[in-house]
């Protein structure tokens, strides 16, 4: 768990466990097989060019884009990770069902205040919006942008725990 280097891509090694396996990213983090078929074929056309951090970058940039139908500037170039720590994101990534007090001692264990968690929480609102598994309220507006989001955390019918607690 060391930022936004494509950590999360890495294999086990002999010489560390990696992150796919720590418990806050079983049953969350899926698709490897969807990035790595991104890899192959950025790699067949920019041979040792584009990173692990830049197909996650390209993916979460073209997944918004399809959520909310916009489009992001990015700039290309981030370093992958040489390793991986399963002990430091079992410690770090908090889960959806996080209280408050959870959040706030996380976030400012790395310098972030309680308002920088609610700040995160709610940039993530138009993602969150969509209903893609039938668990949450399916009250989500994603291609709409309005203030559903907040209606439903305040109606007690946010998707993430996490967030409602904010609420």
């Amino acid at each position: 768990m060391q930022g936004c280097d494509g950590s999360m891509l890495l294999e086990d090694t002999t010489t560390f466990q990696g992150e796919k396996t720590a418990p806050p990213n079983l049953n969350s983090l899926r698709g490897f097989e969807v990035i790595d078929a991104i890899k192959l074929e950025l790699e067949s056309v920019f041979p040792e060019t584009v990173s692990c951090a830049d197909v996650l970058a390209i993916a979460s940039r073209n997944s918004v884009f399809l959520v909310i139908m916009l489009i992001g500037k990015f700039k290309w170039g981030r370093k992958d990770g040489l390793s991986a720590s399963k002990a430091a994101a079992t410690a770090s990534i908090l889960g959806p069902n996080s209280t408050v007090a959870v959040l706030a001692t996380n976030f400012q264990n790395v310098g972030l205040s309680l308002n920088d968690v609610v700040a995160l929480s709610v940039s993530g609102a138009a993602v969150l919006a969509v209903d893609d598994d039938g668990g949450g309220a399916g009250k989500g507006t994603p291609f709409t942008f309005d203030n559903q989001y907040y209606v439903n955390l305040m109606s007690r019918e946010g998707q993430l725990p996490s967030d409602q607690a904010l609420a």
